[in-house]
């Protein structure tokens, strides 16, 4: 019976962890292209502005749960 976790056959859990970074790293990507294109504006209006604080917001919370994936 082959065991599953191990280096060489990473189990079920691993997997899915390893999806859930990929989603995570292009949010994070998506939210830096906003930024970028936020910070090339000159003049922001009220949107705009609550935007930036969303994806500031967004940051914060993907870096909090790839802490807690990192835990498991």
């Amino acid at each position: 019976m082959k065991a599953t976790g191990t280096m060489h056959d990473p189990g079920p859990r691993d997997n899915r962890i390893s999806k859930r970074v990929l989603v995570l790293s292009g949010q994070v990507q998506d939210i830096v292209d906003s930024s970028a294109r936020y910070r090339a504006k000159a003049v922001h209006t009220k949107i705009d502005r609550s935007a930036n604080q969303l994806r500031e917001l967004r940051l914060l919370q993907i870096r909090e749960e790839l802490g807690l994936l990192l835990k498991k």
